[in-house]
């Protein structure tokens, strides 16, 4: 349950997360893409969220890697990839994200080996980025 300092806390509008994002934030990048994917304030736009949840994901926010291995598994906003799906989701994992494990349990019944040790290989070379602006 929230305290009443968090309930009487304004949220911050579409424009305020959107400068937040572009200053390079990762945590209201992660939100942006949120928004979009759940057409919130907006229509859905997969292409918007995927260009956030990378940004995000890029920083090493975990929910962002596992939202974007889910893009990545469907194809939505970005080219269906299992490997770059499973890199994400395996981050995320390993960040103790419990919804990136679930998926990647199931991804992983799915994939050749070759793109398991692909998406191994990527995850063991991944270093986050430093935040930039947008």
């Amino acid at each position: 349950m929230k305290t009443f300092a968090q309930q009487a806390q304004p949220q911050p509008s579409l424009a305020e997360i959107r400068a937040i994002a572009e200053s390079g934030y990762a945590e209201a990048q992660f939100h942006l893409g949120f928004v979009y994917a759940g057409g919130l304030g907006g229509p859905r736009d997969y292409v918007e969220a995927a260009k956030w949840l990378i940004k995000a994901a890029a920083q090493g926010d975990a929910a962002a890697q596992a939202g974007l291995g889910t893009f990545y598994a469907n194809g939505l906003g970005v080219p269906k990839d299992e490997a770059l799906a499973y890199q994400w989701l395996l981050l995320a994992g390993a960040q103790g994200n419990a919804f990136a494990k679930k998926i990647y349990t199931r991804l992983e019944k799915t994939l050749t080996p070759e793109m398991r040790t692909e998406g191994q290989r990527l995850a063991r070379e991944f270093k986050p980025k430093i935040a930039v602006a947008a």
